[in-house]
């Protein structure tokens, strides 16, 4: 379409047409999402509306605005290691989300595991992110199993090289300590989500309710890093957070 957009140009009525097209299929998909209880549809939904946008934005002649879209997906998929591409994008920001939290990816010999270790209020969230995302990852058999006498729980992915690349953006090595160390990535602008806001807060966060607010723990961030979680959440939910010490 973004070829054929200068013989497009040429015909305003086909412009017309397409563009109230895209418009109300964009519309309809992003309220469709809007109404839906299944994470997996409302992802479909905005994913399509999203595009049906970039479709409209041809056809209006808003090429600065498609440019600047294929820069940001190039400069993606640059930063990131060819084999981090192949996840589905909504993968991708639950892990995020997850990382953001206190979930950690461990050494098993030279190759990588997922870890995920919860108390009893987030059972079933835990049983539900197994099942939802990382079951293609676990034997078939993988069951969410106690850690200590029911009063926590845990479940273990298999040793991937897909978590080996991942424990190369979140860790690195400090000489002084003798042990990696996690840390948030440079590009995480580029893997986070509203998505991944969700899961880091059933990670590590909580709702006080005799001040109505929502934290998001960042005691194990830098100073640099609690600042760019600031800002990186403020560009999905602007003017409502704030930090505190």
């Amino acid at each position: 379409m973004l070829r054929s957009s200068p013989i497009i140009e040429y015909g305003p009525t086909v412009l017309v047409v397409i563009t109230w097209v895209g418009a109300l299929t964009a519309f309809f998909a992003a309220t469709t999402g809007l109404l839906q209880n299944d994470l997996k549809r409302v992802i479909a939904y905005s994913t399509c509306s999203q595009n049906l946008n970039l479709f409209m934005a041809i056809i209006l002649l808003t090429f600065t605005l498609i440019f600047n879209y294929d820069v940001n997906v190039n400069v993606l998929q640059c930063s990131l290691p060819p084999i981090l591409l192949s996840l589905p994008k909504n993968v991708l920001h639950v892990i995020t989300g997850c990382m953001l939290g206190d979930v950690r990816i461990t050494k098993r010999g030279n190759s990588r595991y997922f870890r995920m270790h919860m108390g009893n209020r987030r059972l079933n969230y835990l049983k539900a992110l197994l099942e939802s995302t990382f079951r293609p990852f676990c034997l078939i058999t993988k069951k969410v199993v106690s850690y200590t006498d029911g009063k926590s729980w845990t479940f273990n992915t298999k040793s991937l090289p897909i978590f080996t690349s991942l424990h190369r953006l979140w860790y690195r090595y400090d000489v002084e300590l003798g042990k990696y160390i996690k840390i948030v990535p440079k590009f995480i602008e580029d893997l986070f989500s509203p998505l991944s806001l969700a899961h880091w807060l059933m990670n590590d966060g909580y709702f006080n309710v005799s001040h109505q607010t929502v934290y998001f723990c960042t005691d194990n961030f830098t100073k640099e890093e609690s600042y760019r979680s600031y800002y990186l959440i403020t560009i999905f939910i602007p003017q409502l957070f704030y930090i505190t010490n």
